[in-house]
């Protein structure tokens, strides 16, 4: 196989296979040549401290622990954003985000070629369940659906299946998936029971009226996207799970791609009760808590915010049990790679107002909405049978997914492929990693605090470049030139600035930023910051 003649030579003499020998890496190059599906599982807001393998102790994850102790699990591995959108559009593009032609929360995807595009043309059953959150709806038409029908789930079966107009622009279809359930917009994907009564009249803190929000999952069905019916009882990622479940079990016998999006752990905090329970002795939580009243876009009054968000978090880990349970009962567990990572940090929102209490970034700096590690450093993990088990510490982004699977599916070496590692050999990090974070606060008053603009990562060196303090009247970023450099190596935690002690590295950094400080990009180049002065 042409893997044997690219890699076995080089991972012995170049890279150290630190003891293998030939029969071992024959082993796992055949178990890697027997690999004909994709399930990537991609938690929303699932923090790098909040699974075991990574050191949690108070929330339970015993079936992603036991993946990551048969995986490969990186401990350095990056999500593309510091928030939703834009993670998702570059884990399916392979696009970092100075190079998408995703900007803002408010462009659309784009015309990017997707992992999905290119595995459809090459006969791959391609499948979405859960949130997709890149649609726009188009102004008109959802007007219409407001005055037609009621955002709640009171909708007839013909309704469900009518037609609808154009009421969003940009659909899973659009990016090459042939099956979809899910949530269209980010924010819809905020809730988690669909049970908001017919008007804000009837709002109860428990049970309130969502306004803004879609009451109703959507589908495909052929290229048009039309309501998916749910009642007020259905706990929606259960609902989301078992129609995946369900296309498994349709696409066992064929080579698929299924990218299963939960919006788990993503606030509204609210889990099943049978989760909950596992954090509650004689019906009460087992941690301090404190009630949440519920503002802005997460409305539902939560009494015990730490042991729904566990709760959330031990149901998606039950999740990715369905589907490893479901793999080995259809006998195709052989052939399927998993992997399992999150769009970005753990999120503070809707009562759980901390990091700290559940060492959410594991020791990591902040969370969701900066490029601080504990925003971008996610969990992830790979597995499929006959992988080599190990924790991997190279420094790897999600935008290289979509080159690795299409390297491991055309035997075609890609460029920012991490396929090697998975055959149990060392890899280089690409030359260096980048990121950066458009988001305009005047669209969403929820997150005022000032955040970073650009992230570069280079070896251990980190360069961390601000934006300006939180101004309505400013160009977000445009001309921020406060900076920031870490060693990572020494100080993964980001608390030492080493920007005047190390000029030179800083302005070698520098000028990766402004390779795509551009007004396509909202940023303007960094020029002479007088290091040393």
């Amino acid at each position: 196989m042409w893997y044997k003649l690219a890699y076995l030579s080089f991972a012995i003499g170049l890279l150290g296979c630190k003891g293998d020998n030939n029969s071992d890496i024959d082993v796992r190059q055949a178990a890697l040549d027997n690999v004909q599906n994709i399930i990537i599982i991609y938690a929303d807001d699932l923090g790098y401290g909040q699974v075991g393998a990574n050191g949690q102790t108070k929330i339970l994850t015993p079936r992603l622990d036991e993946l990551a102790s048969k995986g490969v699990n990186f401990s350095q591995f990056y999500s593309s954003a510091a928030f939703c959108p834009p993670s998702r559009n570059s884990l399916l593009t392979g696009n970092h985000t100075g190079e998408s032609q995703w900007k803002r929360s408010s462009d659309m995807f784009g015309e990017e070629t997707t992992i999905a595009d290119e595995l459809k043309a090459l006969g791959y059953d391609t499948s979405i369940f859960g949130k997709w959150g890149m649609s726009l709806a188009d102004d008109d038409a959802a007007q219409f659906i407001r005055d037609t029908y009621p955002l709640c789930s009171n909708l007839s079966q013909d309704d469900m299946i009518r037609k609808l107009p154009e009421e969003f622009i940009n659909n899973p279809f659009d990016a090459g998936f042939s099956t979809f359930v899910g949530f269209m917009q980010h924010r819809d994907a905020h809730v988690h029971y669909h049970d908001s009564p017919n008007t804000a009249e009837e709002s109860t803190p428990y049970k309130p009226y969502y306004e803004n929000v879609r009451q109703d999952l959507y589908q495909l069905i052929g290229e048009e996207v039309k309501r998916y019916k749910t009642t007020a009882d259905q706990y929606l990622p259960d609902l989301i799970m078992e129609e995946a479940l369900a296309h498994l079990r349709k696409v066992k016998d064929e080579k698929f791609f299924m990218y299963l999006a939960s919006p788990l752990p993503h606030a509204e905090l609210v889990s099943p009760p049978e989760t909950k329970a596992l954090y509650q002795q004689n019906g009460t939580s087992i941690f301090p808590e404190t009630p949440w009243t519920g503002s802005h876009i997460f409305y539902r009054h939560v009494d015990e915010p730490r042991a729904e968000l566990a709760g959330m978090i031990t149901r998606l880990d039950e999740h990715i049990g369905w589907v490893l349970d479901e793999l080995v009962e259809l006998g195709i567990e052989d052939k399927t790679m998993v992997i399992v990572s999150s769009d970005n940090g753990p999120h503070m929102a809707g009562g759980i107002n901390d990091l700290t209490f559940f060492n959410s970034s594991g020791g990591l700096k902040d969370g969701k909405w900066t490029l601080y590690e504990g925003g971008i450093r996610v969990p992830t993990i790979v597995y499929y049978p006959g992988i080599a088990a190990k924790e991997d510490p190279t420094p790897i982004a999600q935008y290289q997914i979509k080159d690795t699977l299409m390297e491991l599916v055309t035997q075609q070496v890609q460029p920012r492929s991490f396929l090697p590692a998975l055959l149990g050999t060392e890899i280089d990090a690409l030359p260096y990693l980048y990121w950066q974070h458009y988001y305009d606060k005047r669209d969403e008053p929820l997150y005022e605090k000032p955040h970073t603009l650009q992230a570069v990562r280079k070896g251990d060196w980190k360069l961390v470049r601000l934006e300006p303090e939180a101004d309505a009247t400013t160009n977000y970023g445009h001309t921020s030139l406060e900076l920031e450099l870490y060693n990572l190596a020494d100080d993964p935690a980001e608390s030492q600035n080493l920007v005047q002690s190390n000029c030179d590295i800083t302005r070698e950094l520098i000028d990766i930023l402004n390779l795509y400080a551009t007004p396509e990009n909202f940023i303007s180049p960094i020029g002479d910051f007088g290091c040393g002065e």
